[in-house]
């Protein structure tokens, strides 16, 4: 008896074919850079990226695969902000700002108790 051998072969697009980027520009109340600012971008509940911002206030996340995200941006002392439905599309960039403001609660007070 011989054998019989069935190759499956599957075609796909290369992956940088379908990837988007999200550019990320972050800046405290009077458009002064946020540096090391937490960016994280979520997939409904899924983390599927982050980074930090450089002293530009600036972060670009690139290989995020073609879908649906929210944007999330934070850091200690400010309040965080997030943009959520935001269509990514193949092979291009979105834009997005950020506006982050200081929280009056965490100025850095450190509160001691009183014995």
């Amino acid at each position: 008896l011989g054998s019989l051998i069935i190759s499956k072969k599957t075609l796909s697009q290369p992956r940088s074919s379908v990837e988007a980027k999200i550019s990320i520009t972050v800046n405290e109340s009077k458009n002064t850079p946020i540096d090391s600012a937490l960016v994280q971008i979520y997939s409904k509940d899924l983390l599927i990226g982050s980074g930090f911002t450089d002293k530009k206030g600036k972060c670009t996340i690139a290989s995020i695969v073609s879908r649906t995200v929210t944007v999330k941006v934070s850091k200690p002392k400010y309040l965080p902000s997030e943009i959520g439905d935001i269509k990514t599309v193949p092979r291009k960039t979105v834009s997005l700002n950020f506006l982050l403001t200081l929280d009056n609660k965490k100025k850095g007070i450190r509160l001691v108790p009183v014995k």
